[in-house]
């Protein structure tokens, strides 16, 4: 019962004071199952990106780390293959008094701010390092891939799933295992 407390007192402190370019919401009134969205900032790789993950608290939180896995795929060093954030807060550096808007400031942080250092994919680190302007651009291509317009309609696209709002096809998942792919036409 202490987790259920923290956890909406968390929720409470984040609702009251949100944090800009964020989303959080349960999922289906689970306090311990977040969909959360991080809208990627004007000076960032991943400009117009929005990049969805679900963070996940365990049973005996505060006591244990959140576990936070993105659906949204993202060309980034600090973010591996299967949605996993590198980030010390969720690892090592944990603590009982860490607050979740704490914890989700640095996941945007880490977002927006990508590092070579301390990767999870080490082949897109050493292209951060080595040839910079070649990461920018698969960066900034595979964001595009993640929110294409369809209002003039013939795009095809590889995806698990796409939501059409508004004449734009945000897609949560974009193929992490090409084997699994299915093929979306919106003609």
């Amino acid at each position: 019962m202490t987790a259920l407390r923290r956890i909406q007192k968390e929720l409470r402190d984040i609702t009251n004071n949100p944090i800009d370019g964020l989303t959080v919401e349960p999922v289906e009134d689970n306090l311990f199952e977040w969909k959360c969205s991080i809208k990627a900032a004007p000076n960032s790789p991943y400009k117009g990106g929005t990049f969805h993950f679900t963070l996940s608290l365990p049973e005996n939180f505060p006591f244990k780390a959140p576990s936070v896995t993105f659906t949204t795929k993202i060309y980034h060093p600090g973010i591996n293959e299967e949605g996993h954030i590198c980030v010390p807060v969720l690892r090592d550096q944990w603590k009982p008094t860490v607050t979740l808007s704490s914890v989700l400031s640095t996941i945007q942080d880490k977002v927006n701010n990508p590092s070579p250092d301390d990767p999870f994919e080490p082949d897109i680190a050493a292209l951060m390092k080595n040839d910079e302007a070649k990461f920018l651009a698969t960066a900034r291509e595979w964001t595009k891939n993640a929110v294409v317009d369809v209002s003039g309609g013939g795009i095809h696209m590889e995806t698990d799933y796409g939501e059409v709002t508004g004449g734009i096809l945000r897609l949560p998942v974009v193929m992490w295992h090409t084997q699994f792919s299915r093929r979306c036409h919106l003609d």
